[in-house]
């Protein structure tokens, strides 16, 4: 303000140019403020599409066994073929099932399944009934083979 005052503009000049920049002010806020609902709301939809996905297709094939521990080989195979053919899709990159201990029962990423890992918060959020989401940059160690190929992901935690 102290420079418009050095500049020796007229009064209308001097509140015309204080409305400009109140208003680009105010339009920025709002432009920044409508993209970030915007974006969130696509995110919120990604995340119940993931869901639903989940309760059609892979929870009535899952049985109280198959969560107590890491999967046999037949077991294994069969959530495996009805994962790949219904559920991995372009935008879907990577599916996991995990039990209430860390331990990774089920990963179309083989060498994964048997690992223990840190429960992170979104998890525990999906173990308690909650779907959680979390842009990751996929630091955590359960994420080593997506750091192939991506650099971030939308993980989607599903109970």
């Amino acid at each position: 303000m102290k420079y418009i005052s050095r500049l020796h503009l007229s009064l209308l000049a001097r509140f015309s140019l204080v409305s400009f920049l109140i208003t680009a002010g105010i339009a920025i806020a709002l432009a920044w403020g409508i993209q970030y609902e915007l974006e969130q709301n696509a995110l919120r939809q990604e995340a119940e599409s993931a869901a639903d996905q989940v309760v059609t297709i892979l929870n009535p094939n899952l049985e109280t066994a198959d969560l107590t521990g890491p999967l046999g080989e037949t077991r294994y195979a069969q959530i495996d073929a009805l994962i790949r053919q219904n559920v991995i899709h372009q935008h879907i990159v990577r599916v996991k099932i995990w039990n209430r201990d860390g331990l990774l029962l089920y990963s179309d990423e083989r060498d994964l399944v048997g690992q223990r890992f840190p429960l992170s918060d979104e998890l525990k959020e999906a173990l308690n009934g909650e779907i959680a989401t979390e842009v990751s940059s996929l630091a955590k160690a359960e994420n080593v083979e997506e750091r192939v190929s991506f650099q971030r992901l939308f993980e989607v935690y599903v109970p």
